[in-house]
This record gives C-alpha cells, structure tokens and sequence, in this order.
C-alpha cells in the first residue's frame, strides 16, 4: 500500500482521515452510515469507548444553502434514535453555518482537541528501547493478556465491542488498520494504533496504564506506528490529541494544524426551547459554551449583558450554576469571571450534593472531562476566594497527585460539612 498522491493541507487531511476513523470503526462495530450532501452521519447499536451508544456524525462538512435538507434530515434520524448523539468538528472542514445549525437543534460542546501533522523523519523515530517491553501487533497477542485494556478501559461492552471491532479491521483486504501493544511480561500495559486513510496515516488511541506512564513506553509505540507507516509509503502522519499533549507529539515532529471540538446532544436543550430568547438560563448556556470553547470575548459580553446568569442554576439541572460546570471542566478564564461577577463559589446543587471545589477536584479523576484543562488552578482560584475546603474533599484532591495536592492543601483548613460533599459524579450520568 503507497501513499495516496491527491493533495490537500494538512489541517483538512487530519480532520479526514479522523473522519475515515470512526466511521470504519463503527461499520466494523456493527453500525450503519448515512451521508448526504456532505454531512455523514452514523448510528451503533452497542457501545463504543468515548462514544457510548447511539449517533455519532463525525466532521460534518456541507456549506452554503446546500447542508438545510441534508441537515433536516440527519435530525429526523437522530430523533427517531434512542441515544445521545456525538459529533466532532473541525475547523478546516466545517462552516460557521453548519456550528451554528447544530447548537440549535440542542448541542453542546464538550471539550476541545487538537490535530496535529509531522514529516516522519527517522531522527524523530528513533527512542529509546524500554527494559522489560516488548511491543506486538494486537492479533499477535492472546485474549487473556488483555485486561483492562489502555485505551478501552476494564472489560466489559465498550472494551469488548471495540477489540471485535478491530479484529475485523485488522483482517480486511487491503489492510488499513495496525493496533500495536506493548507488554511487561504477558500483560498489555500500552497501546497505540496506525490507521492509513486516503488521504493520511493517522496515529490514534494511545494509551498506557496508569502504573507504566512516564517510563517511555507510549513514546515507543507511537515510534513502532509511525516506522510502520514509513514503511508503507507515507511521509508524513496525523494525529488528534488533548492540548495539553502537544509539546510531548512535539518531540516526534508533529506540530498544531487544526482546532476540533467535541459535541454532544443536550437532553436539558428540551427545558430551554420552552423558555423566552433573552432568558438568563438560555445566556448561561451561551455563556459556558463560548467560554469552554476558547471565545472568551463572547462570554464577556453574555455576562455583562446578563449579570444575574453567575448565580442563576441551570435549568433542570438541581442547582448546578455555570460554576459548577466552569469549575468541573477547568475552564479557568470563565472561573475567573463568574467569580469576579459575584458567583456562588460555595453554592450546593442538589443531585451530587457538592459545591464548585468539588466539581473541579471530581475533574482532575478519571470520571472527568476526558481532555483536561486546568482543574488545579480552578481549585486554587476557589479556595484563594474563599471557597470550604472538606475532608472529604481534601482525600480525593490526594487521591490525584499527592505532592501537588499536600502543597495546595498546606495552606488551607478542612471544613466538615454534615452532608457528603463529594459524591461519585459518574453514578447518575
């Protein structure tokens, strides 16, 4: 297999071949596809990791007076579809128009991401060999060394369908699809997969267990993927990351060439359709939807508009404030602001019984926002302001990162509460 001549930048080719990613996947997994007019659109009937069950529409691409119908009708199915919906968007391939469409049909952003492109130059290739490490192809490698797998968590429906989903892939004609593992002895303690695409070879679902991280391993596959895909052809290879990665895919070369971002649909949308257009509730969720998507200069202008929103509890949500979910995605610039407008940094919502700290100290876990952001400085800006620090709280902020949080803690005091502050967020979902 050679590398597909057809050009195009680099920013378009990642968000493509990410694109190509999910829905072969999701094909393999059981699922259906529909496309019209440039938005393609999926839905799975067993779960998948990160995605859960239901539709997911990856990259939506339509513009101009051309995506009404075909959007119409994408939102006809996926309200015919028990589940919530997933849909990633780039900046190099979806309009302003089709953002907007979106967010008003009741999505949400979720959390940001970052592609990234990089010439595959053997001087950026060549890592260190990890004692103890062998790397193999994932069908080289028997079932029972796969537990909890690094990127598709403990066993289980999303694990399972996943590693069939694969298996499959890996035995297609011509073969696109190369998971590569990493072992200490016979279990699989890392993972990183090359998928070659028609316009692209992209490195995706990187992952190594908690105990093995910071030894190197995860740097040695990324190496063995993009070797492999020097191999076949291509020269350069793309890759999607949390922000917070891209100085350590700086190392192998790669650099920033588009924004995406991660949305879903909103069940609390259906409260807020009901409600008057200069509703403070329907501005909250402008307010956190500009702010956690890096428009500072509109959440500004949403809160200074509508000054009561900081205090104001979202609807349906059981006295959960923008606060609290400023403060559980580390969104610190909308932290900041809300605090300078008078906000509720102690407020206590109903359903999880937990202030702002809380939430922020829940999202540093692996129950948080998949990508983070700055979680610690969140809680640092909350307790300077005043903000109860709980045993309860204080055990789980240790939980994290012992060293940082005894640091952060010297300075404080617990304060028990007579109810449990920090609850399992996840438990509800």
């Amino acid at each position: 297999m050679t590398a597909n001549p057809q050009r195009l930048s680099p920013g378009r080719s990642a968000e493509l071949n990410m694109r190509e990613w999910y829905l072969r996947v999701l094909l393999a997994a059981g699922g259906e596809i529909h496309h019209a007019n440039g938005i393609v659109w999926g839905y799975g009937e067993r779960s998948l990791p990160h995605q859960g069950r239901g539709g997911i529409i990856p990259f939506p691409g339509a513009s101009g007076s051309d995506f009404i119908e075909p959007f119409r009708r994408m939102q006809r199915d996926l309200v015919a579809r028990d589940g919530a919906p997933w849909c990633t968007m780039g900046r190099a391939t979806t309009p302003p128009e089709l953002r907007a469409a979106f967010k008003a049909v009741g999505f949400t952003y979720m959390f940001p991401g970052l592609c990234m492109a990089g010439n595959l130059e053997p001087e950026h290739l060549m890592q260190p060999i990890v004692p103890g490490i062998v790397i193999k192809l994932l069908e080289e490698v028997p079932a029972t060394a796969i537990g909890e797998h690094p990127s598709y968590g403990q066993p289980g429906e999303e694990r399972d369908t996943m590693l069939a989903a694969l298996g499959k892939l890996v035995a297609a004609s011509p073969r696109r699809f190369w998971p590569f593992v990493a072992l200490r002895g016979d279990v699989v303690i890392s993972s990183a997969t090359l998928y070659v695409g028609r316009h692209a070879a992209g490195i995706y679902d990187v992952g190594t267990l908690a105990p093995e991280r910071g030894r190197g391993v995860a740097s040695a596959l990324i190496a063995t993927a993009c070797l492999k895909a020097r191999t076949l052809g291509w020269r350069t290879a793309v890759l999607q990351c949390d922000p917070s990665l891209r100085n350590f895919y700086g190392r192998f070369g790669f650099h920033e060439v588009s924004t995406i971002d991660h949305w879903s649909s909103r069940p609390a949308m259906q409260l807020l359709e009901a409600l008057p257009a200069g509703s403070e509730l329907i501005a909250a969720e402008d307010f956190l939807t500009a702010a956690l998507t890096g428009d500072i200069e509109t959440a500004r202008r949403l809160l200074h508009d509508h000054q009561t929103l900081a205090r104001q509890p979202l609807a349906g949500l059981d006295g959960a404030t923008p606060m609290h979910f400023a403060a559980y995605h580390g969104a610190i610039e909308a932290v900041r602001m809300l605090l300078d407008a008078d906000a509720d940094f102690d407020s206590v919502e109903r359903r999880f019984d937990s202030t702002p700290l809380g939430w922020a100290i829940y999202g540093l876990g692996p129950g948080g926002p998949v990508f983070k952001r700055d979680q610690w400085g969140v809680a640092n800006r909350l307790l300077a302001a005043g903000a109860r620090m709980t045993p309860e709280l204080a055990k789980s902020l240790r939980q994290s990162e012992p060293d940082r949080a005894a640091q952060m803690l010297a300075g404080t005091s617990e304060t028990p509460r007579s109810a449990a502050v920090l609850r399992n967020l996840g438990d509800e979902d």
